[in-house]
């Protein structure tokens, strides 16, 4: 189960994994220096994924544009189908805890920003059922082949929040919690922060009331924003592709030019400033589109980015007496990015062994 646009996250029997959604192709073979390293090799060329490609951006690197890492219309690019081809052989990889059966059909339950859902539905599934050959080498490995090719009946998509919402009543062993039919009969409200978008999900009497994306509130904001900031405090433009390592890192390197000497500027002051100002604008907008959430019992969090506000929220409803707040991953104990693709995982498995 395949989820993300900054990271392609998975969740499969025998395994759950993230990567950073970035593909450099290389113009040699690299000899591998780290275990860190993914490299996909086909007909085209080779090409560094992941974490190692991230590192390769410069501050001021403008190759790498927002607009082709970050559009919708990018189903179609080949760097997009190669970090699904990479997902999908890490997702039917073997490992210490099982394998795929070479009997079993594979079968991907995927999601997309709920706005978007009816508009790519159709790109994003021609996008998994490519017929893949490629080799791949993780870390100090060897190369191995792949030759992979998923049926369309077999590619299934679904709003993201609603991963999350299965997530929650859903248990660590495929089963429904035992309140489930109670939980449904409320009214739920799923907050889900990612990275490219904010999206509300709404049930009032069963009823989705509410299902937007809005593309200006997520963590892809908040780097901007944090981007502005240095841009406007030290003269570094570091855009927002080449921030995450900065992120890792904790800090940047301020250079004067004129007596070339270096300032060390810790991120986080900037990053909490930043995130703090998109929290106020994203509950802001919530309360507006939810009559300032009158008729909602439950509120779930969940996404990356509400790994950040998750107190924010928790504070900023406190007063409301009869509104439950509860995370996406209440069921389990990985962060909570991984909210949706469990969710995704999960009812897809229920489906499956209940012949749907």
């Amino acid at each position: 189960m395949m989820d993300g646009i900054q990271f392609c996250k998975g969740f499969a029997p025998n395994k759950y994994f993230c990567f950073p959604s970035f593909v450099n192709k290389l113009n040699s073979d690299l000899q591998l220096s780290n275990d860190k390293d993914v490299l996909y090799r086909d007909e085209s060329g080779t090409y560094l994924v992941g974490l190692s490609a991230q590192n390769q951006i410069g501050s001021d690197d403008t190759n790498e544009t927002e607009t082709e890492l970050y559009a919708r219309n990018r189903y179609s690019s080949k760097k997009f189908k190669i970090v699904i081809a990479t997902g999908i052989a890490i997702g039917i990889s073997e490992n210490l805890y099982g394998k795929k059966k070479e009997e079993q059909e594979l079968v991907i339950q995927t999601g997309l920003p709920t706005a978007y859902v009816a508009k790519d539905k159709k790109a994003i599934i021609k996008a998994f059922c490519e017929h893949y050959v490629f080799e791949l080498k993780i870390g100090r490995g060897n190369w191995k082949k792949y030759d992979i090719q998923v049926k369309p009946e077999n590619v299934f998509v679904m709003p993201q929040p609603v991963g999350s919402l299965y997530s929650v009543v859903i248990d660590k062993d495929g089963h429904s919690i035992p309140d489930a039919k109670d939980f449904f009969s409320k009214n739920i409200l799923v907050a889900d922060v990612g990275f490219g978008t904010f999206d509300p999900y709404g049930l009032i009497d069963r009823k989705i009331v509410l299902r937007e994306s809005l593309s200006n509130l997520g963590m892809r904001r908040i780097l901007a924003e944090t981007s502005t900031y240095i841009r406007e405090i030290y003269g570094e433009d570091i855009r927002v592709p080449a921030m995450q390592k900065y992120l890792e890192r904790g800090y940047i390197e301020i250079l004067d030019e004129e007596t070339m000497q270096t300032e060390v500027v810790q991120i986080a002051p900037l990053l909490e400033r930043s995130s703090e100002m998109v929290f106020q604008e994203a509950v802001s907008v919530l309360k507006s589109m939810t009559n300032f959430m009158r008729d909602y019992d439950i509120l779930i969090l969940t996404g990356g980015t509400c790994s950040l506000w998750m107190d924010k929220f928790t504070d900023h409803f406190k007063g409301m007496k009869s509104l439950t707040i509860i995370s996406g991953n209440r069921n389990d104990k990985l962060p909570l990015l991984y909210a949706n693709v469990r969710g995704y995982y999960m009812f897809c498995h229920m489906n499956i062994k209940a012949g749907g």
